[in-house]
């Protein structure tokens, strides 16, 4: 049986592409990976990817331990190059626009399998500066927190 921490990923990534059409304004598939950065050639059409990141327990009572379960979902893509500043703003904005429909889709989910509840969601960057500058990579990294029930 996979980790914890893998299970709550790879639910993760099934909730994600059982989403209903509309959901988001752009169409994606989610991957489960062990790495959010990919090569660049790779990164053309819109990626998805979803990353076990921590796995931290809390003693709540005598004999009660909380488990909270952290994956990254990585949004990323390669901007396209344009002479047109307003098309390239709008490609961004577009981008942030999924990023933010993205974080709302988490909001109060449950998972099945492992049985865990939505505690929060951080953008860790809500935007990558570095990545748009250096590599013309737009990267948004959103940390999904479940709390285990079982």
């Amino acid at each position: 049986m996979p980790s914890k921490a893998v299970q709550v990923a790879e639910a993760v990534k099934d909730l994600l592409n059982a989403a209903p059409q509309g959901t988001f304004s752009m169409s994606f598939t989610a991957i489960r990976s062990y790495a959010e950065q990919r090569d660049l050639s790779a990164l053309r059409d819109l990626t998805v990817t979803v990353v076990p990141k921590t796995r931290t327990e809390e003693p709540v009572s005598r004999g009660v331990v909380t488990e909270d379960v952290e994956v990254d979902v990585a949004i990323q893509k390669a901007l396209a190059k344009s002479a047109d500043p307003i098309a390239e703003l709008a490609e961004k904005d577009a981008l942030m626009e999924l990023a933010e429909q993205v974080q709302a889709f988490f909001r109060f989910q449950r998972l099945d399998s492992p049985a865990a509840g939505w505690i929060g969601t951080e953008p860790n960057p809500l935007w990558s500066p570095d990545h748009m500058r250096e590599k013309r990579l737009f990267t948004s990294v959103l940390t999904v927190t479940f709390r285990l029930m079982e």
